[in-house]
């Protein structure tokens, strides 16, 4: 095997597992998708859109700072730029944990869902930094749901995504 050809091989393993943790999500959130009512959905911090074909019957909006990502809309879940009662589904997906007012970002939430509305949040519990410097928060479960609930929110399922042999993988 050549030097070339070995660190190429290397860089395929360490980027398959560091995404490990994106995949066993990608999964959960292919199994949410099914459940949810249809309608108007937002994806606030969309990225690169990777649910939008998961919501195909529902008119998806998605939400992201970058105009580099090519969102639905440019914007700043602290601030969204919708009214009152917009949309019937939010995802928001790995996001909190880079916003320094977090509690903004919930109550922009909160104002845009319909009454009876629901609400796909992920966060992390572990993971090494990513996007820094706007990588603020670690999440608990007992964190999540006195948050959401705090907030309004009646949260029906707090769900682990991984363990510690994806853990141990995402950090090389």
């Amino acid at each position: 095997m050549t030097k070339q050809n070995f660190f190429s091989n290397y860089y395929l393993l360490t980027r398959t597992f560091t995404f490990i943790q994106k995949r066993l999500l990608r999964k959960v959130m292919q199994r949410l998708a099914t459940s949810m009512p249809d309608g108007q959905i937002l994806d606030v911090g969309c990225g690169y859109q990777p649910y939008r074909c998961l919501f195909k019957t529902s008119h998806y909006v998605g939400l992201d700072i970058s105009l580099e990502r090519r969102p639905t809309v440019v914007g700043d879940a602290r601030f969204l730029p919708f009214k009152d009662g917009a949309f019937d589904g939010i995802i928001c997906s790995e996001v909190l944990e880079h916003v320094f007012e977090k509690e903004k970002v919930l109550e922009e939430i909160r104002r845009v869902l319909r009454p009876k509305g629901w609400v796909i949040l992920t966060a992390p519990m572990s993971w090494g930094l990513h996007y820094e410097p706007y990588d603020f928060w670690r999440f608990t479960p007992y964190s999540l749901r006195r948050m959401l609930e705090y907030w309004g929110f009646q949260v029906v399922r707090i769900e682990k995504v991984g363990g510690l042999f994806s853990l141990i993988l995402a950090y090389r």
